[in-house]
């Protein structure tokens, strides 16, 4: 199930931000920086990627889908500028986020 990345509000478009909620530790899994998320309300275990770890590292602070993979896109020795591929990354970032939610891990800020 995809979400809207931006809901009408009048003329203007209001991005959706997230931030990481309290509840939850961190571990570094390895050296291929993915790590595991601990739910410390319903002790759920939630592994991440490099990326998605790059993602749970950003959202200490409120963060949406865009100013995310604007972070990682920056992040890249060769970043693509293409909007399609930052449409793309976007969406997938969305989709990440709409997961996180779900899990508890993740609310609307």
């Amino acid at each position: 199930m995809w979400s809207v990345l931006n809901s009408r509000q009048g003329d203007e478009f209001m991005e959706a931000y997230y931030i990481k909620k309290k509840n939850c530790e961190t571990v570094q899994v390895d050296d291929e920086d993915n790590i595991m998320i601990i739910n410390l309300d319903d002790s759920t275990v939630t592994n991440l990627n490099r990326a998605g770890g790059k993602c749970w590292s950003l959202l200490n602070e409120k963060q949406s889908a865009d100013t995310l993979a604007h972070s990682l896109l920056r992040g890249e020795e060769s970043p693509s500028s293409e909007q399609e591929d930052i449409n793309h990354l976007r969406a997938y970032i969305q989709s990440f986020l709409d997961q996180m939610v779900d899990c508890g891990l993740v609310r609307n800020a």
